[in-house]
């Protein structure tokens, strides 16, 4: 393996275990080699109890609540089942008119 010495530019030959040792760093290094692991933060199983808790108990379908504050019933059904994404605007219109707190 070649590398340049950055004052000369002179290429300096590297012995076989230095030249693997750094194929292996740069490789350890390279963004294309990196897992990455995002989780999209969802709604709490416990938020979704108490939305479709307190939904109930005022005797509204997941439709009507919807109608009644201009969001999609799929929005409702995702946060009840907590599989919706984390939308705190969307939960906090939600709790308001069900007249609950968010935690």
């Amino acid at each position: 393996m070649l590398l340049f010495y950055k004052m000369s530019k002179k290429p300096i030959q590297l012995n076989s275990e230095y030249s693997s040792k750094i194929e292996k760093l740069e490789k350890d290094l390279d963004p294309a080699n990196q897992e990455v692991d995002f989780k999209i933060p969802k709604v709490s199983d416990a938020i979704g109890k108490r939305i479709a808790k307190a939904r109930m108990d005022k005797k509204l379908s997941q439709l009507d609540l919807a109608k009644k504050i201009s969001i999609n019933v799929a929005d409702i059904k995702g946060i009840e089942n907590g599989t919706a994404i984390n939308n705190s605007k969307l939960i906090n219109k939600i709790c308001q008119y069900l007249k609950i707190t968010q935690k």
